[in-house]
């Protein structure tokens, strides 16, 4: 926990927390958790926002002298599972009308709720709040620890373009618009308004049962439209809106590619497709593109195909050599590579292409000649199902298991007692890359296959003259332990990586049963970790009882061991033991060289206190994977109190994913490139921020970026959010841009078991 206090306990010592952005670049993906602000107010309120966004977990604001949150013009402020009390004015003051203040499932200081200007609670007690602020539900006990996946009362709005990138001619930008209630489901029949900072609107569709609609904005002036999508309705008292922008362009300056039908941007031509996906290493992939002829004469395209990394202002290698193809007048024609990824992973492809007339034409015809780029990233993320608390909790454990494992044990010290089991080291070391591997997503083509978990088989300890009955069971419940841990930990490896795989595939019904087994073996995992927690506390309460709570490992212990691998290598027994858990030789060379690397002094110290540390990180691991909830409970409906019939709770909680990508200076000059964000389908409350967000880099120089999306609050289930990210240069030219999705996944029904499904016959 954090606090931020005033030096004398006195409402308004000091001015608050400010967090500012400006009107060309608002101040994104700030997060406060487990934070106490108290005893400001001197200038506002205890935080004050301003063109930013925060989100605010399990913290608590109080004792200021004006309001607790003070949210100013381009707040997007999401505060959840706090305490707002004991402010002399407003708890929450929201200033700026455009944007909603979600302020749900918090504790305002009396079990009736806050008191708000626009009477939405007429028997609330706690603190005030001001309109434009969703409060509800909110916590009737300062103690209360709220469900997360606790739906809504208000509609939320989401907005996506068809095409971002419009000719400024009067060509419509068409969005899609989607109506969902707090628990996530489609509402049908509602009335869509839209509005433009730029150009004519036609809007007014009603939501079709799927709870979407239409609308469209032209303009004969190129610039930027930020459009706001909300409801035409008295029905619903606060509703959340949603944001976009297009971008008008002179339709003279070929910005688009001319045969490709419809780019939504000149960085995200669906024209081009890609088979199989994901992309693997070692796999051929075929890239082919549709070139549509726009004329009303036959054409010959020549060009070629050309790939990168996931990135943006980059050089892309060639891929095969020139393909001609002739199109005829209105028609269609394909062009296709494979292609043999030396490495998995996110990529952009290109097809560059110049194009002239067949045949005998007309000077205009003749004069019509072209050459364009096709560009399609690939890069549809899955939803994390993982908390931040989860991984920091994985890394320690990976750190704990990683010190015991490349420690040399008793055995090898020359010390005649059984403190540790000869299988541990290479166990635990397989454990720690498994607490790594499940922050990763390596994408999977094989994601149609559930993971089993499968267990490795050693020889357990017996009791002989040098260990006694209770030594021997404390010890082998670890390794059993350890060996669960191993077998749930692959499969949920195993699960994660298929997730990612159908993910980059776009299968919205196998990510949802991949994302289920993920949850489930994380969980069972977890158990695991608590079990074998419990199991190291029994077998070091043996060792005390036995004399032996401690085996220091000097530093020179260490440099000896190090020296009998460098020179040896490992014995035949340890080559043998790794084998049994499912070591390769590779993995054994990679790991001698890790021991090799690393620091005696590192290494040296109590092995016994190390166990106390070990067991302590895997039951702070345990419980954090046992604690994170994604999916509601079945009984969970939505609290609109004017439905008669219970609502399905349609949300899921998935968590912040952070994406590399490469940004390069395609020029020849030392320039200063300048990353910024857009929507698309983007929940209102989700943050998006890059770092660095502005770089100078000389030419063909390049940097790694990273794109950090954080999920407001839990979202519609089957749902793909994303956000376009662009790079201009010095002079505010567009070098490229990426799109990066994130498929929010279904739910999904797995239990550990396979199950096969037969059709029900009737007999006669």
């Amino acid at each position: 926990p954090i606090t931020f206090t005033g030096t004398t306990q006195q409402p308004g010592w000091w001015n608050g927390l400010r967090i500012l952005g400006d009107n060309d670049e608002r101040n994104l993906g700030n997060e406060l958790s487990y934070v106490t602000l108290e005893y400001a107010g001197r200038s506002y309120a205890n935080l004050y926002t301003q063109d930013a966004q925060v989100r605010i977990d399990h913290s608590i604001i109080r004792h200021s002298s004006n309001d607790g949150i003070y949210a100013d013009r381009g707040s997007t402020v999401l505060v959840w599972a706090s305490q707002i009390v004991d402010n002399a004015d407003y708890g929450v003051w929201n200033h700026y009308a455009n944007l909603f203040l979600r302020a749900e499932q918090n504790w305002w200081g009396d079990s009736t709720g806050p008191r708000d200007d626009g009477n939405l609670n007429p028997n609330g007690a706690g603190s005030r709040v001001s309109d434009y602020v969703l409060f509800q539900p909110f916590l009737t006990a300062a103690d209360q620890e709220p469900d997360p996946l606790t739906p809504g009362e208000a509609p939320v709005l989401t907005i996506e373009p068809q095409r971002w990138y419009v000719p400024a001619d009067g060509f419509p930008g068409w969005v899609t618009i989607t109506v969902r209630d707090g628990a996530g489901n489609p509402l049908p029949g509602e009335q869509v308004l839209l509005s433009s900072s730029l150009g004519q609107v036609t809007d007014g569709g009603l939501t079709d049962a799927s709870g979407r609609t239409f609308a469209y904005v032209t303009s004969n002036t190129p610039g930027e439209a930020d459009l706001i999508a909300t409801l035409n309705t008295a029905a619903y008292d606060v509703v959340i809106p949603a944001t976009t922008k297009l971008t008008f362009y002179d339709p003279l300056s070929g910005l688009l590619p001319d045969l490709a039908a419809d780019a939504a941007a000149p960085y995200a031509v669906e024209a081009i497709s890609i088979s199989p996906m994901p992309i693997v290493q070692g796999v051929s992939t075929t890239f082919s593109v549709k070139l549509t002829n726009p004329n009303d004469f036959p054409i010959k395209v020549t060009g070629s195909f050309g790939i990168a990394q996931l990135g943006i202002g980059l050089t892309f290698g060639p891929l095969g050599g020139l393909q001609e193809v002739e199109i005829p007048a209105k028609g269609e024609g394909t062009v296709s590579v494979v292609w043999t990824p030396p490495i998995s992973g996110k990529y952009c492809v290109v097809f560059d292409y110049s194009w002239s007339p067949v045949g005998q034409q007309t000077s205009a015809a003749r004069a019509a000649s072209h050459s364009g780029r096709m560009q399609r990233n690939l890069s549809v993320f899955q939803g994390s199902m993982g908390s931040q608390r989860g991984k920091e909790s994985l890394e320690k454990a990976d750190k704990a298991f990683g010190w015991v494992s490349k420690t040399p044990g008793a055995s090898q010290v020359a010390v005649p007692k059984f403190f540790v089991s000869r299988w541990w080291q290479w166990i635990k070391e397989t454990a720690a890359e498994i607490s790594r591997q499940l922050g990763g997503d390596p994408p999977r083509q094989d994601y149609r296959t559930i993971a089993m978990p499968e267990w490795y088989s050693v020889p357990l300890e017996t009791p002989g003259p040098n260990l006694s009955q209770a030594r021997a069971d404390a010890m082998n419940a670890v390794t059993q332990g350890l060996l669960d841990i191993l077998a749930y930990g692959n499969a949920a490896t195993i699960s994660l990586d298929r997730y990612g795989g159908a993910a980059a595939a776009g299968d919205l019904t196998w990510s949802a049963q991949q994302a289920s087994a993920v949850i489930y073996y994380r969980g069972k995992l977890g158990q695991a970790m608590l079990d074998t927690a419990d199991a190291l506390d029994a077998f070091i309460q043996v060792l005390e009882t036995e004399g032996d709570g401690q085996l220091i490992i000097t530093a020179a212990e260490v440099q000896a061991y190090q020296d009998r691998l460098r020179n040896q290598g490992f014995t035949q027994e340890e080559i043998q033991d790794a084998q049994m858990v499912g070591w390769t030789d590779a993995q054994l060379e990679a790991y001698r060289q890790a021991i090799l690397a690393e620091d005696p002094a590192s290494l040296a110290g109590d092995l016994v206190q190390k166990l106390r540390e070990e067991a302590q990180a895997l039951r702070e691991a345990g419980t954090a994977l046992l604690a994170e909830q994604n999916y509601p409970a079945p009984s969970t409906t939505s609290l609109r109190s004017n439905q008669p019939s219970a609502v399905p709770n349609n949300l899921v909680q998935v968590y912040r994913t952070q994406v590399p990508i490469q940004v390069g200076n395609p020029g020849t000059v030392t320039d200063t490139i300048r990353l910024q964000t857009r929507p698309l389908d983007l929940p209102a409350d989700w943050s998006v921020t890059v770092s660095p967000a502005q770089v100078t880099l000389g030419p063909g120089e390049v940097v790694t970026a990273t794109v950090t999306i954080v999920p407001g609050g839990p979202t519609a289930q089957g749902t793909v959010p994303g956000v376009a990210v662009e790079g201009f240069n010095s002079s505010d030219d567009l070098i490229g841009g990426v799109v990066v999705d994130v498929m929010v996944p279904d739910q999904g029904n797995f239990d550990g078991k396979l199950h096969v499904f037969l059709p029900m016959v009737q007999g006669p």
